[in-house]
């Protein structure tokens, strides 16, 4: 595979909106580039004999480049630029072509003007009809949903980082009606449709990525993603198995307040910050994940 191909691969995967332009010989290249040093001099050596091309005016494909990359009209297309006619070098040249048979040619340069260019003479099927491809779209959702995810997920950590840094601290300075009362106010008023969005929204979230990172073709991002949406299922799992019973003990216990608080907290603290843990983790990998959309 030509690195020409293997360019135009890379792009069209990107998940970008793409156009690729393929043209022939540039009239410019006798003005500006190759024969620049040998065009004054009169006289270019060349094993064209009676080679045909389809120059264009590099103006003409930068006409076309612009439209493309301000309109969105020619998104997942890839086009052959051509000129209406074929014209060996010695054409180019103003000189009669080499006798047939050669397998060289001198041409003597001559400025001329450059033939207009034909929009275009042969157009490749783009991958997937229409202004952007299936894929770009899946990478737009796929990328739409990891932004949403990381958002629920960094709430759901910072709110687990509250309980382990300031929260229990705080009521660890309590005596034990203050501790318990207090404890099964918040378990009372946390279960709300704020907090069951981010709790369960962060996982769901993160699974939806990953399923959407492998639909639109990424690889990249996925070992980040998978990681990520792990850890939030550890955290779910750890309040389910852990922290929730023993907010169910603590708020149906008959025991003393001391026994109900010495039964709760330092197994409760131990628990909240292993999912904080899990939870900042699995944020930080959702994060991973997204810088890894951009550099792959």
């Amino acid at each position: 595979m030509s690195e020409q191909v293997m360019s135009e691969q890379v792009v069209r995967e990107s998940g970008a909106a793409w156009t690729v332009l393929r043209a022939s010989w540039f009239f410019q290249n006798f003005s500006e580039r190759f024969f620049l040093e040998p065009v004054p001099a009169g006289e270019i050596a060349l094993p064209a004999g009676q080679t045909t091309e389809p120059f264009v005016d590099a103006d003409d494909v930068a006409d076309i480049a612009a439209e493309a990359l301000t309109t969105g009209a020619l998104d997942g297309r890839t086009l052959e630029l051509t000129s209406p006619r074929l014209l060996t070098f010695g054409d180019v040249a103003g000189e009669s072509p080499p006798r047939s048979g050669e397998m060289s040619a001198i041409v003597r340069f001559r400025r001329r003007s450059s033939c207009p260019l034909t929009r275009p003479q042969r157009e490749i099927a783009p991958t997937e009809p229409g202004p952007k491809t299936q894929e770009h779209v899946m990478s737009t959702v796929s990328g739409v949903v990891l932004v949403v995810a990381i958002v629920a997920a960094g709430l759901i950590a910072g709110l687990f980082y509250s309980y382990a840094v300031s929260v229990m601290p705080g009521l660890a300075r309590a005596d034990d009606h203050t501790f318990v009362t207090a404890m099964r106010e918040i378990n009372i008023a946390i279960v709300n449709g704020w907090f069951l969005l981010t709790f369960l929204g962060a996982p769901l979230l993160a699974a939806a990525a990953v399923v959407l990172d492998l639909v639109a073709g990424g690889r990249g991002a996925l070992p980040w993603l998978i990681a990520g949406f792990a850890l939030l299922l550890a955290m779910i799992v750890i309040s389910a198995v852990k922290n929730i019973p023993m907010n169910n003990a603590l708020d149906r216990g008959t025991a003393s307040l001391a026994e109900l608080r010495g039964q709760f907290e330092t197994s409760w603290v131990r628990w909240n910050l292993l999912r904080a843990f899990a939870s900042t983790a699995g944020f930080a990998c959702l994060l991973g994940g997204w810088l890894a959309r951009g550099t792959g």
